[in-house]
């Protein structure tokens, strides 16, 4: 029993290690619009002192019908619709690079018509010579995709890609309330905030009011075209609102509770 509390307490703290370790990686966008036939160029910066290696990864975002992203992958980044390269990266300390993004949204029967624009999130996982050689030590295997889900999910950087024409684009969304049954809670209703628009939106600024005072926060959220979120609505409050951004480009919304 010993011995598996020490394999446990073994891999916790190597999980640990790689979620504190920076990402060294300074891109020089988050947010690229490319036209369906065109190309751009993410700017990479090792800021480190020493050798860096990067592996880049590529999913195309699907809303699916409950208003949620989901992500899809292939093994052959073409059928997708999108061709970064390169995918790996050994980096020199201080040295910049030139990451292509090419769109290949025209050649994917059936993935996009009209005006339509295709969205994608770009992956820059930090994989170090210490992390693997931390995986070796083990008696046992790290979980299946374990480590992967820890560097991807704490010290990845990533761009979002949007593909299609710059002329049509409208940023807008449209919000609701919504009852929920919960027995167990003095939470009746949620606030529903739907993007309708064809680009992706930011949700900043959140501010929940009730009769005597007002309460901002630093919350912020990014929805893709079509994505839902829903947000608890305290039961003394009487008005919410909150700024949906794009670029330079921001609306103030408010909503009061319906009595």
């Amino acid at each position: 029993m010993r011995k598996m509390l020490r394999k446990i307490v073994t891999w916790l703290f190597c999980a640990i290690a790689v979620v504190a370790s920076a990402n060294p990686l300074r891109l020089s966008t988050t947010h690229m619009l490319i036209p369906r036939t065109g190309q751009e160029y993410i700017t990479v910066f090792n800021t480190s002192d020493a050798i860096a290696y990067f592996r880049v990864n590529v999913e195309r975002v699907v809303i699916n019908a409950q208003g949620q992203p989901t992500y899809v992958t292939a093994r052959n980044p073409n059928e997708l619709g999108l061709l970064v390269s390169p995918v790996n990266l050994k980096m020199q300390p201080r040295q910049k690079r030139k990451v292509r993004v090419l769109s290949l949204v025209n050649k994917v029967p059936g993935l996009v018509s009209g005006t339509g624009h295709v969205y994608y999130r770009i992956d820059f996982d930090h994989v170090t010579q210490q992390d693997l050689e931390q995986q070796k030590k083990m008696n046992d295997p790290v979980p299946d995709g374990a480590l992967q889900f820890l560097i991807r999910g704490k010290i990845a950087k990533t761009v979002i890609v949007d593909v299609g024409s710059r002329q049509d684009l409208n940023p807008q969304t449209s919000n609701q309330f919504v009852k929920v049954d919960r027995p167990d809670s003095k939470i009746t209703q949620q606030l529903e905030i739907t993007n309708t628009g064809n680009v992706v939106v930011w949700i900043v600024d959140m501010e929940i009011c009730d009769a005597s005072a007002c309460q901002k926060g630093g919350w912020f959220r990014m929805l893709y075209p079509g994505e839902i979120y829903r947000i608890d609505v305290p039961p003394t409050t009487v008005k919410m609102s909150y700024t949906e951004k794009l670029g330079k480009r921001q609306q103030r919304q408010s909503v009061t509770i319906p009595a």
